[in-house]
């Protein structure tokens, strides 16, 4: 398995690393997140809102982080 690396096109900084994944990995990911769908089809619309509004609090507190990593994965200074 190989190692992909994201750089900073302007710096030439390794901003991160991380491992390719496999058709092994991938096909896992596909059979967990199949019975995941099953499980979210059960949740009543009150429950399905309230998991969004957690995941967009998260993505919201992290929001200074996601955008400083993209300004940089596009190599402006």
């Amino acid at each position: 398995m190989g190692i992909i690396k994201s750089y900073n096109p302007y710096t030439g900084e390794i901003l991160g690393e991380f491992s390719e994944t496999t058709e092994t990995d991938l096909n896992e990911i596909l059979i967990k997140s199949k019975k995941i769908q099953k499980e979210w089809s059960l949740l009543s619309l009150e429950e399905r809102a309230n998991s969004l509004r957690q995941i967009n609090y998260i993505i919201k507190k992290q929001s200074d982080n996601i955008i400083s990593t993209l300004v940089k994965e596009v190599g402006m200074p």
